[in-house]
């Protein structure tokens, strides 16, 4: 049984996923289990092939969106862990778990004095998402994969690998991790020396950045759609007249075009009509093809 398995986390049954996105929507999983315990990990993984179980690992909520019928499998939600110092002098190299707050990751790298996350400062999410996602952000043009040194993983065999950065493939929005079946369980990065309150001024800028430009406080999965070489996606979907265009609850924001707000009720079903929507007219008065970058998981 699943729930042998669990003896240092906790397993929940028809536990409402809503509750653990970012953007609040979402149904039942039918298994939700949380643990930072590798072996625990790789035991949920086993069963799940072995009864035909699909699984889904959850980090910390941002860029997903689940189905009104949640999900009928295993919901695995990486706790967050100890960060490692692995190397304390120039190139200093810290290994952080995929559950690890990206925030607090930011914060705790500023309080050292080692310079690397600051473009990660009031970010929701977690280092093992953002790593599959090579998640990208404008103040600084920083991708996760930038000063990433190598990553630990549970590989489709159940088999635990650790590959180099060089050895694995990145691009905007993507990591060679999004064309396999696995399981990031940590990675290190490379950090530089400088005084605290040098960092706290760049984690500052950054939040100022996303203070004025993106909407805070209120409920979203993050950007929507990827960017294109043409430029912003939030751009197109402006210039289409699109901004605080809403399906029910769920609204274009008027700050940003390139995010949803629920504004309280919204539900799956409303997000799937606005992106469709979105592309639908950003298609028809530009001949642009947008292409999601919030994973639906259903």
């Amino acid at each position: 049984m699943l729930k042998q398995i669990i003896k240092k986390g906790t397993i929940k049954e028809n536990v409402l996923l809503a509750q653990y996105t970012t953007i609040k929507i979402g149904g039942p999983a039918r298994f939700f289990i949380q643990t930072e315990d590798e072996a625990e990990m790789m035991a949920v993984l086993q069963f799940c092939r072995q009864n035909r179980l699909p699984w889904f690992v959850l980090g910390g909520g941002s860029n997903v969106v689940f189905s009104d019928q949640g999900f009928n499998g295993v919901v695995l939600k990486l706790l967050s862990g100890q960060y490692r110092i692995v190397r304390e002098h120039t190139p200093v190299e810290i290994e952080f778990p995929a559950g690890y707050s990206s925030h607090l990751a930011s914060v705790k790298m500023m309080e050292a004095g080692y310079s690397g996350f600051e473009s990660l400062y009031g970010l929701p999410g977690t280092i093992g998402g953002a790593i599959y996602q090579n998640s990208k952000w404008p103040r600084g043009n920083y991708q996760m994969s930038d000063n990433l040194k190598s990553v630990v993983y549970l590989d489709n065999h159940f088999q635990i690998q650790t590959k180099t950065k060089s050895e694995l493939d990145f691009s905007y929005g993507f990591s060679s991790f999004q064309k396999q079946k696995c399981l990031i369980l940590k990675a290190t990065f490379i950090f530089t020396i400088k005084s605290p309150d040098q960092i706290q001024l760049t984690c500052r800028e950054v939040m100022r950045y996303r203070q004025q430009s993106q909407p805070i406080g209120v409920l979203t999965a993050g950007c929507i759609f990827k960017n294109l070489e043409q430029g912003s996606a939030g751009y197109y979907i402006d210039k289409a007249g699109l901004k605080s265009k809403n399906i029910n609850d769920l609204v274009v924001s008027s700050k940003h075009a390139n995010f949803f707000v629920n504004q309280s009720q919204a539900r799956a079903q409303d997000y799937l009509k606005l992106v469709a929507l979105v592309k639908s007219e950003v298609k028809r008065q530009f001949n642009i093809d947008l292409k999601e970058e919030v994973l639906f998981v259903q």
